[in-house]
C-alpha cells in the first residue's frame, strides 16, 4: 500500500524551528512514498533570495534528503515560493486545489485559506480571512513585487 504523508502549517520561523516536531517527520517521511506540503511550511516567506538562518537552512537540507516524492503547495504565509526553494527542495509545485487520485480515491488538496474562493464556505469570510486573500490575490502581488521568472507559481 502507498503511503502518502500530507502536512500544513508548520510555520518554521528562525524563533521557532519546531526542530523536534520536525525530526519526527522527516522520520516519517523517509518511509513515506510522497510528501504533500499544503502550505505555511514557513511562518513568512518573502522571496528566495531571502538569507537563512541555519536552523532552517537545515531543515531544508532534511526535506531535500528525503527519497520520496516531495509536492509543494502555497499557502496564506508563504506564497511567493519560487523555483528557487522548490529546486533546494526537490519538490514539484501544486496548484492552489488539486485533486489527488489515491487507492481509487479523491482527495481534494487545497491550503485552507483557499476554501472560501473555491467553494464559498461563508465562514471564512471574516475581515480577516478577505484580508488574507487580497493580499494573497496573485495579479495584486505580481503587478506590485514579483515577476514571473522569479516567481513561477505566481499566474497572471
Amino acid at each position: 500500500m502507498a503511503e502518502i504523508l500530507v502536512i500544513a502549517d508548520i510555520h518554521l520561523s528562525p524563533a521557532n524551528p519546531q526542530t523536534d516536531t520536525f525530526a519526527a517527520l522527516i522520520a516519517r517521511a523517509a518511509k513515506a512514498d510522497a510528501l504533500y506540503i499544503l502550505g505555511d511550511l514557513f511562518d513568512y516567506w518573502v522571496g528566495d533570495d531571502q538569507p537563512l538562518p541555519d536552523a532552517i537552512g537545515h531543515t531544508l537540507d532534511q526535506l531535500s534528503a528525503l527519497p520520496c516524492k516531495k509536492y509543494f503547495q502555497a499557502g496564506n504565509r508563504d506564497f511567493l515560493v519560487g523555483q528557487n526553494l522548490l529546486d533546494r527542495i526537490g519538490a514539484e509545485y501544486l496548484p492552489d486545489v488539486f485533486p489527488l487520485a489515491h487507492q481509487g480515491e479523491i482527495i481534494l488538496l487545497c491550503h485552507g485559506d483557499r476554501l472560501s474562493h473555491h467553494i464559498g464556505i461563508s465562514s471564512m469570510e471574516s475581515a480577516g480571512n478577505v484580508g488574507r486573500c487580497e493580499v494573497r490575490d496573485y495579479l495584486l502581488v505580481k503587478s506590485q513585487f514579483v515577476d514571473a521568472k522569479t516567481f513561477p507559481n505566481v499566474r497572471v
